[in-house]
């Protein structure tokens, strides 16, 4: 996913509106609306809080009740939900992107880079297994399967709340320890990986705390404003970041 970064929404917004004009150089623009029909009230989110095969830190679940919470008090009907093809969106992320650069970049990287991007990249290689010609178009073909089932998912619940995460920061150089901990790392960043590959629009609102937390806000493709309205809703209750001390 690519996007603005923003420390309150309304920058955010106006980030986004900016980068949503037409361009010639991008092929894949559309003409959109920026903003959509208003859904049914109260509007309903679905609510991710865990998923089977997958650790969620008890920080992480307590953020997303939390805000939770403060939807259910903005008007939201907030309902616990399972989220479709999640491991099989995970999976295809890793299974495509990491054949892709086998094939583009891995040569540079393994050339070029410094140890670390080294190990981290060797680690990565392991996760996902290198795929044929037959197994690359079956991937891809599976794609349209998991964005149907969201899209039908969107249908019953414009809005998904659900974690950036499943863990908690983590420790400096995580990445270049040994591959089973990599593995955990990459899992653990499954619900940033496997919305990816669904081409629909997300926000992640960050939260107060002593430590970096957030959650995601995930809505069907061209509903960004759906996003935005209500990571809104969750800043009046946060408050505004303040900016981060560069030293």
């Amino acid at each position: 996913m690519q996007g603005p970064l923003a420390r309150s929404v309304a920058d955010l917004r106006l980030a986004f509106e900016a980068m949503a004009a037409r361009d010639a150089r991008d092929p894949a623009w559309v003409p959109a609306p920026l903003a959509g029909p208003a859904p049914a009230a109260p509007v309903r989110v679905g609510l991710c809080r865990r998923m089977p095969g997958f650790h969620a830190d008890a920080a992480v679940t307590a953020a997303l009740d939390q805000t939770a919470r403060w939807l259910e008090d903005a008007g939201y009907r907030v309902e616990e939900i399972e989220l479709p093809l999640f491991r099989e969106a995970h999976d295809l992320w890793f299974s495509l992107t990491l054949n892709d650069t086998r094939l583009l970049v891995g040569e540079a990287i393994l050339r070029d880079g410094d140890l670390p991007i080294q190990r981290a990249y060797q680690a990565m290689l392991a996760y996902a297994k290198e795929l044929d010609l037959r197994g690359y178009l079956e991937a891809l073909a599976s794609r349209t399967k998991i964005r149907r089932a969201w899209s039908l998912l969107f249908q019953d619940f414009p809005l998904v709340l659900m974690p950036v995460s499943w863990r908690t920061p983590f420790a400096v150089d995580e990445d270049q320890r040994d591959p089973d901990t990599v593995r955990a790392v990459l899992e653990a960043q499954s619900p940033l990986l496997a919305t990816a590959m669904l081409g629909t629009p997300g926000v992640s609102v960050p939260l107060p705390g002593p430590r970096p937390m957030g959650v995601q806000l995930m809505a069907d493709c061209f509903r960004e404003d759906l996003c935005l309205a209500t990571a809104a809703a969750i800043e009046r209750r946060t408050g505004t970041p303040p900016p981060v001390d560069p030293a």
